[in-house]
């Protein structure tokens, strides 16, 4: 599930979230921004050591009011 889809920088786990965002990775509040006039909680998640997770940690921004996903940024583990 860790090999890329179809040459792009998305796994094959990316596309049918075989992964728990809850229970894969580690989470730290980074503090807020505003993204797109939200105000957003910026999040750091860092995988579990005996997760099978390809990306070296994922950032993501949740507006506060609704809480939806507006940004995200993926970082290889090197």
């Amino acid at each position: 599930m860790g090999q890329s889809w179809m040459g792009s920088d998305f796994t094959n786990d990316d596309l049918v979230r075989e992964s728990s965002v809850i229970d894969d990775y580690t989470h730290k509040l980074l503090g807020q921004e505003v993204v797109e006039g939200r105000t957003c909680h910026k999040i750091e998640m860092t995988p579990k050591p005996d997760k099978p997770i390809v990306w070296g940690k994922v950032i993501v921004w949740i507006a506060e009011d609704p809480y939806i996903q507006l940004k995200t940024e993926y970082f290889f583990k090197s």
